[in-house]
């Protein structure tokens, strides 16, 4: 949202100091509260309002893998950009030398505080309907295929950030929300047990999804089984007024009235995969999904019941953007190479994202690993997930330059059929089967992949 820098002054309520007149009237490009992910300040922003916020100890509440202060870039940030508002704690900075060099200061008691009452009253004018997805793998492409169809029925906004924070939220609100947006979109991640329960309690949502719940996650930081993850990732369905979640979540123990959707089940929202039809109450739609498995269906599903349980009609053009969406941030790409449909998946090495594109609805399959990469999630805990691997897809291959890596990391889950030279790799793709290529951690570290074609 666009303000003047009174009325930003006016909700911070803090002491000002080297301001003149004409600085009330000054049209704001960026609050600037934190940079993260696609969350950045836009270059040719000119007239920004910096907020010195920091993270000393990120490991306390595990938002962020590292610590940031930028109460450290005040005094560079100003003597490069005179012309910039700054938004300071009174402890934290010698506010006597920024004042008599002249600075556009406003001091406060709490920076963080002072942006939340921002992001509060931006809501508070919009009102737009927030939407949330959870899950243990899918939901950030779920989420970016609700921004595309709830965008023909009004403008979306979808909060994306590699990690998402209250702050990375908060920053994104401030400055991308208008009147003009009717709907927003986010996940609900989960670092710590109680990072969904704070991030809804931050951004309430008024319908709120769970996906899924696989092994993602488990063993990190006390997430040591499905219940305690399930548990945990339900506090989106607590604060939501409308619940949606899969009909196989059911095992879990949850009380409240729900919404459900599912595969070959009598649910209101489904998918009957013989027909490769999907049914929303009496209405049944034929959609082609650009990727046809387990997990793309379901994310297909989530989107469908958000429109029914809306009130939102399902028409072309809603079916159009279905078929339409491709997933985003190169998280999965699509292709054909001598008629074979290649699927290229450049996220983590754990057993949930493997699973998924096993668990695929094409006549054959077949895995190959050209890099792997499990972060920091223990590989034990997976164990289950790894061992159905094998079974899901007609090979499994492993280009012989990570052989070494990959025994010593997955050798005891999961043994390959056979090695592959990255130079052979177009010679399994004249087959009947659909090809899926891993190559852990290339959307997230940007990892190079050598193969012999361009993704």
């Amino acid at each position: 949202m666009k303000f003047k820098f009174k009325e930003v002054l006016s909700i911070i309520n803090g002491q000002p100091h080297n301001l003149l007149d004409s600085d009330l009237e000054v049209c704001l490009d960026w609050l600037h509260v934190i940079e993260t992910g696609s969350i950045k300040r836009p270059i040719d922003s000119i007239n920004v309002c910096y907020f010195a916020v920091c993270e000393i100890n990120p490991e306390i509440d595990g938002w962020y893998n590292q610590g940031f202060d930028n109460r450290t870039k005040v005094m560079d940030l100003f003597l490069k950009n005179p012309e910039w508002f700054f938004v300071v704690e009174s402890d934290q900075f010698n506010l006597g030398e920024l004042i008599h060099l002249g600075c556009k200061l406003v001091v406060v008691k709490n920076t963080r505080s002072v942006a939340k009452n921002i992001f509060d009253h931006v809501l508070a004018m919009v009102r737009p309907t927030v939407v949330g997805v959870t899950g243990s793998v899918g939901k950030t492409t779920c989420v970016a295929l609700l921004e595309d169809v709830l965008n023909c029925y009004g403008k979306t906004l979808r909060i994306y950030s590699k990690r998402l924070s209250p702050l990375s939220i908060i920053t994104s609100v401030i400055n991308q929300l208008d009147d003009e947006y009717r709907f927003i979109v986010t996940e609900y991640s989960l670092y710590r047990q109680s990072h969904v329960e704070d991030l809804a309690r931050l951004l309430k949502p008024a319908v709120g999804a769970i996906i899924n719940i696989e092994s993602s996650h488990l063993g990190v930081n006390g997430l040591d089984s499905k219940e305690i993850i399930f548990e945990c990732k339900s506090k989106l369905l607590d604060a939501s007024s409308i619940r949606i979640i899969s009909s196989d979540l059911n095992r879990f123990d949850y009380r409240k009235s729900i919404h459900t959707f599912g595969i070959d089940d009598d649910s209101r929202v489904s998918f009957n995969s013989a027909l490769k039809e999907f049914i929303v109450g009496d209405l049944r739609y034929e959609i082609e999904l650009s990727i046809l498995t387990k997990l793309s269906v379901k994310q297909a599903l989530v989107t469908l019941s958000v429109l029914d349980v809306s009130g939102l009609a399902i028409g072309r053009d809603t079916i159009s953007s279905i078929e339409k969406f491709r997933p985003k941030e190169d998280r999965l790409s699509v292709f054909n190479i001598n008629k074979t449909k290649i699927i290229f998946d450049g996220e983590m090495s754990n057993a949930s994202r493997l699973v998924a594109l096993g668990e695929n609805y094409y006549d054959e399959s077949v895995l190959v690993i050209t890099q792997q990469n499990h972060g920091d999630e223990p590989l034990d805990p997976q164990r289950d997930g790894f061992s159905k691997i094998r079974n899901l897809f007609k090979k499994v291959y492993v280009v012989d330059s990570i052989e070494r890596r990959w025994l010593n990391c997955f050798g005891e889950f999961i043994m390959p059929d056979s090695l592959i030279a990255e130079r052979d790799l177009l010679k399994i793709i004249d087959s009947n089967s659909v090809v899926f290529i891993h190559a852990g951690g290339y959307f997230r570290f940007g990892q190079k992949v050598s193969l012999p074609f361009t993704l």
